[in-house]
């Protein structure tokens, strides 16, 4: 019984502590106000009312409204007094810009109608309906943009009949003004709402920067669903509904987003296919090697490897290659796609080792290798080797002639390789040559990345633009 009277009697201290301390900042904001007041009544210059006005909004009470009202009319104050009655937190603030409306007109009267909107005043949405159907009064796309921002039921059926069926001058500010309205029913929860609204806007007749932000908003306000519709959205004919696929897929997580292009890609057509692949060399791909220095990756740097017009040239043409060396990243990659522009000169035999490992104390890796060389058929190139453990070329090649006719001997071709779980997959110059499964359990599925240069006669292996998007 002492213990729990003893903690009332500090509840009921603390409580009055609390009371005092609110009643002397009270006491405080109303004597400030007061001051305030007599500013703004003042022949004052324009800068110490402005800044009055300014105060009236960080600590005013409903006391300053009436003084800040009767300056919503002047040219040079306008705009302070507005600012000030939109952060006084009381009801007469807004009463005050509604009283406006029939007073002003031009610049002043856009001011007024833009601060209801700041206020979410639902009280004001008969007027702005008025205002935003009368174009002689000048403040159509305020009126428009401030229905967006209160968004209650009156506000959403305006901003959708104006959409629809209004002038064509406004289309664009009723757009702008669902818009507004849609982040605001998506802010309060309610996702069905916005999507529908965000559809609507951006399936309409409008410039392509309104179509972007609704594309964008239809695509978050799915929610678990938003991920594939970003995908059809970049699967699409639509130039507009692409970028903005493209752009809005940088606010979902990379690998989660690469995997949604991968999958998308086995089943779609080729049209679609392009637009997937540009869509993923947007967003997806990071750079391995920048083209200018060493930096990420490890090996002979000395003499078996060297950076020459932006590229990893491996070997040279003067004296023969003693040994196999390879320059490997410093980092390990599990699943990935991985893309790099090759060329081989001279006699040479080189390849691209993936989930590979150095072998300790050794000059040697082993790992997968897609392979490459100069030879008949092809050579080696789009054949999968299994470097320093196998040593056998493994699975079946496929689509051998395409890829021939594809391969530019002397020059630049460039090599894709991905990596998902057990599958490996192998294109060259857009041409798949391989499509393999690791059936053995004991073979990892991760490891360093490295480009090779395989002992033999002088010889040049080439790798440049070297880029990897990671799967999950």
């Amino acid at each position: 019984m002492k213990f729990d009277h003893q903690y009332r009697t500090t509840c009921f201290a603390l409580l009055f502590s609390l009371a005092t301390a609110l009643m002397c900042v009270a006491a405080g904001d109303a004597e400030k106000t007061k001051k305030l007041i007599g500013v703004l009544k003042s022949d004052a210059d324009v800068f110490s009312k402005a800044r009055a006005c300014q105060q009236a909004g960080e600590f005013g009470t409903a006391k300053a409204v009436p003084a800040l009202a009767a300056l919503l009319g002047d040219e040079k104050l306008a705009a302070y007094a507005r600012s000030g009655l939109e952060n006084i937190p009381d009801p007469s603030a807004a009463a005050a810009l509604r009283a406006a409306l029939g007073t002003l007109e031009g610049a002043r009267l856009a001011g007024v109608v833009t601060s209801l909107g700041v206020l979410r005043d639902a009280q004001a949405v008969g007027a702005l309906q008025k205002l935003a159907a009368d174009p002689a009064k000048g403040v159509v796309k305020e009126a428009l943009l401030s229905l967006g921002r209160i968004a209650d039921a009156a506000s959403i059926e305006t901003l959708r009949i104006a959409l629809r069926s209004g002038p064509a001058a406004s289309r664009p500010d009723a757009a702008a003004g669902c818009l507004l309205a849609a982040e605001r029913q998506l802010a309060l929860g309610q996702a069905e709402g916005a999507k529908a609204f965000y559809d609507e806007v951006r399936v309409a007749e409008l410039p392509a920067s309104y179509r972007s932000g609704a594309t964008r908003g239809a695509i978050l306000a799915r929610k678990e669903q938003g991920l594939a519709f970003l995908i059809e959205q970049i699967k699409s004919s639509d130039p507009v509904a692409q970028q903005a696929a493209c752009q809005t897929a940088r606010e979902f997580p990379v690998m989660t987003v690469t995997a949604a292009l991968v999958a998308a890609l086995n089943s779609a057509s080729t049209n679609e296919q392009v637009r997937l692949q540009a869509a993923m060399e947007a967003i997806s791909f990071q750079p391995l090697f920048a083209g200018k220095n060493f930096s990420g990756w490890e090996g002979d740097t000395t003499n078996s490897f060297r950076i020459a017009e932006g590229a990893i040239v491996g070997g040279n043409l003067q004296n023969k290659i003693p040994r196999n060396e390879f320059l490997a990243t410093t980092r390990i990659f599990t699943n990935f796609i991985l893309r790099a522009e090759c060329k081989i000169l001279g006699p040479c035999n080189a390849g691209i080792q993936f989930r590979t490992q150095r072998i300790p104390n050794h000059h040697e890796v082993k790992g997968f290798q897609a392979d490459m060389s100069v030879g008949k058929d092809g050579g080696y190139w789009g054949k999968l080797y299994d470097e320093s453990r196998r040593n056998r070329i493994l699975g079946v090649s496929e689509n051998r002639p395409q890829m021939i006719e594809r391969l530019k001997a002397d020059d630049w071709n460039q090599y894709e390789i991905r990596c998902e779980g057990p599958r490996i997959q192998l294109f060259v110059n857009g041409v798949r040559t391989l499509d393999y499964t690791e059936t053995d359990a004991a073979i990892p599925q991760f490891g360093i990345i490295a480009v090779q240069i395989h002992a033999g006669p002088p010889s040049e292996a080439w790798y440049r633009n070297i880029s990897i998007a990671e799967l999950p």
